[in-house]
């Protein structure tokens, strides 16, 4: 495992070939330790304030300014996109939503987890690693859709698909899928264990795109500031407006990504959860 503030990252898979890989950018991108430049930022901006108060006549209108000042570094930060109130009213409707469908979840996801130990052969839940808010790392759960040696993408892919899946880690008629895990699939219903991951706190039910540390080298380093300083969702801005037909050898998906990362709102957070239906009813899924 390769290191990073805040974490480690997940490792590339040592079977692909190296030439199968292909990039924007020449060199890795680092990780940006956001709360550290957060706090930084804003230390650096009190001391600056005391030392200005300290120096100069003491009034009360200097001692306003100041103050005005370090609360404009705080809440202007990159790192801090969006309103206090906005995080707090977020966040607790991820908790309430999230208890909600894991309490009604129950049952049907233990049938479900029967049949996909059936159709499948593994595990009927899988976790994979991703990199979360302040470039976090943690685990992601999903309803299994897969054959149980998935992973073993030079065994199932040809050299086309597995130049597509290091690309996008996504296939077009990927053979590792299931019957039943199409169904799961089309509907976004192999989602639904990601209730679990809200309810812990490492997503929130809208979001950037959960990504990879491999994902990571389309974006550049102030890119990479701006996307991860928000909570990756369960469905977000990329997935309601294009989906599998945006990409990031296109560019098109970062451009989505960023854009609900510039702009997180509860305006914007309603708009993807009404569209969202749309999608799963209309099949759109992966």
């Amino acid at each position: 495992m390769a290191n990073i503030k805040g974490g480690a990252v997940l490792d590339v898979e040592q079977e692909i070939p190296q030439n199968a890989r292909r990039r924007k950018q020449k060199k890795e991108v680092k990780f940006f330790d956001l709360e550290r430049h957060a706090i930084s930022d804003s230390t650096s901006a009190i001391n600056g304030g005391s030392a200005k108060m300290a120096d100069s006549s003491n009034t009360y209108d200097q001692s306003t300014s100041n103050v005005e000042q370090v609360f404009e570094t705080i809440f202007s930060s990159k790192s801090i996109p969006n309103s206090f109130l906005y995080r707090v009213v977020k966040r607790s409707l991820d908790i309430i939503v999230s208890t909600i469908m894991l309490i009604l979840g129950l049952i049907p996801g233990l049938l479900l987890s029967i049949l996909i130990t059936i159709d499948t052969k593994g595990s009927p839940i899988y976790t994979q690693t991703r990199v979360g808010a302040n470039g976090r790392v943690f685990k992601i759960h999903k309803f299994r859709t897969m054959v149980a040696d998935s992973d073993n993408v030079v065994k199932h892919l040809n050299l086309e698909q597995l130049d597509q899946w290091q690309k996008e880690r996504k296939v077009e008629n990927d053979p590792r899928i299931t019957k039943l895990g199409k169904i799961l699939r089309r509907t976004s219903m192999d989602e639904f264990a990601n209730f679990i991951d809200v309810f812990l706190g490492h997503l929130s039910i809208i979001g950037p795109r959960p990504i990879t540390n491999d994902e990571l080298n389309w974006f550049t380093y102030d890119e990479q500031q701006i996307l991860l300083a928000v909570k990756p969702g369960i469905t977000g801005w990329w997935q309601v407006n294009a989906r599998n037909a945006a990409t990031f050898e296109s560019g098109e998906r970062q451009k989505l990504e960023l854009f609900y990362s510039r702009n997180a709102s509860i305006s914007i957070d309603f708009e993807v959860f009404g569209r969202t239906f749309g999608s799963i009813f209309g099949g759109k899924g992966r």
